[in-house]
């Protein structure tokens, strides 16, 4: 028995993590959640010199995507022609979006497998010590005092609702930014999950040049028709890029919802 001892212990430790495991789940969780595809393509239609690309949003959040196709030779597999890519700014939650990129000339789309790709446009923060944003070349670091500091819905005169918002912008680098604000109505699930709706409201952007250590303050207001029921307001700031244009740079939610009664 003695000399059976030393082989019979790593089958009984063996046999007792087994049924431990079967009963209770692993001992070293190592499971992940499920992976979830932020965005994805539904569906591509060809017709009147466009391919129509179906994008849909997975998150709770607006997205900005770029979305793109290939022609691809049905018997050799390869790439014919790839088409540039397209825009589609804000997606809203948990919805889809459909931009129509352009067929060139010379390509029967018939002839060919259609295949579409999509990718979210974001800053994209990087390993250094330091991260940093990298917008389309221009590194903007990371750790802006971007806040809502109050707001507040309030009935206005005309059976609109009048929204106020004090607002504090401070960055690390000078450089001209936008802003704008939005209203996506929210409602509790069953399980006691807030779930977003459609956006109701969204102001025009505003223009503003920040400075280094010089914190701005801004006074926001504007009426608007809202249902009643109870609201996040989020504040959206981008940032100029070399290109030209603005990217995404930060958005903030104010922690409290706002509510509008019938």
């Amino acid at each position: 028995m003695k000399r059976l001892f030393p082989m019979l212990l790593p089958i009984g430790l063996i046999a007792a993590v087994l049924l431990f495991t079967a009963a209770f789940g692993g001992i070293f969780d190592l499971r992940q959640p499920p992976f979830r595809i932020a965005l994805e393509v539904v569906r591509t239609d060809a017709a009147f010199g466009y391919v129509d690309i179906t994008v849909r949003n997975n998150e709770l959040r607006h997205m900005t995507a770029e979305a793109w196709y290939a022609l691809i030779d049905p018997l050799s597999g390869g790439i014919a022609y790839t088409s540039r890519q397209v825009t589609l700014a804000l997606i809203a939650p948990r919805s889809d979006a459909v931009v129509s990129v352009p067929i060139p000339e010379g390509y029967t789309v018939g002839d060919y497998r259609i295949e579409a790709g999509v990718r979210e446009v974001i800053a994209y923060v990087d390993q250094a010590i330091e991260p940093r944003l990298v917008l389309e070349g221009a590194l903007l670091p990371t750790g802006s005092g971007i806040v809502i500091r109050s707001a507040e819905l309030s009935p206005s005169n005309d059976g609109r609702f009048h929204l106020q918002a004090e607002l504090q912008f401070a960055v690390e680098t000078a450089a001209q930014y936008r802003y704008a604000l939005s209203l996506i109505p929210v409602t509790e699930s069953t399980s006691g999950d807030l779930q977003p709706g459609a956006e109701a409201y969204r102001s025009p952007f505003t223009l503003l040049t920040l400075a280094v250590d010089q914190p701005f303050e801004a006074a926001f207001e504007a009426d608007t028709t809202l249902d009643p029921g109870q609201y996040t307001l989020s504040l959206w700031v981008q940032a100029a890029s070399v290109g030209g244009g603005f990217e995404h740079f930060e958005q903030i939610t104010f922690p409290r919802l706002l509510e509008v009664n019938p």
